[in-house]
């Protein structure tokens, strides 16, 4: 009677334990891995971003286009900000001098 367990044995390599298969729960890999995996995976996406962006802004006439589209939007930015009113941009300015600061009490704890 054969004593293959099939959960725990790998059949190609004559019946021996896979490698790093040390039958016991890993409680570093429970605790610990699924972060690093989480920051691989956003890792991975980040880089294939960046180098899919590189591609494209090396292409002239793309890298045209995005120039174009980032001007349009800081130039709609200031006439957004230059429309507004007086009670509008203190608001605002209110709000980040606010977030900044809780922002500087946080880091000085």
């Amino acid at each position: 009677m054969s004593t293959y367990d099939p959960e725990t044995r790998n059949p190609a390599s004559g019946g021996k334990p896979r490698q790093g298969d040390r039958g016991e729960f890993s409680w570093y890999a429970f605790l610990f891995g699924p972060p690093f995996k989480l920051i691989g995976f956003f890792y991975r996406i980040y880089n294939t971003n960046r180098v899919r962006l590189v591609g494209l802004a090396s292409k002239p006439r793309v890298s045209s286009g995005l120039r174009k589209v980032m001007v349009l939007t800081l130039l709609l930015w200031i006439v957004i900000w230059l429309l507004a009113s007086d009670d509008s941009r203190n608001r605002l300015t209110d709000a980040v001098k606010e977030n900044f600061g809780a922002l500087g009490t946080e880091l000085q704890d």
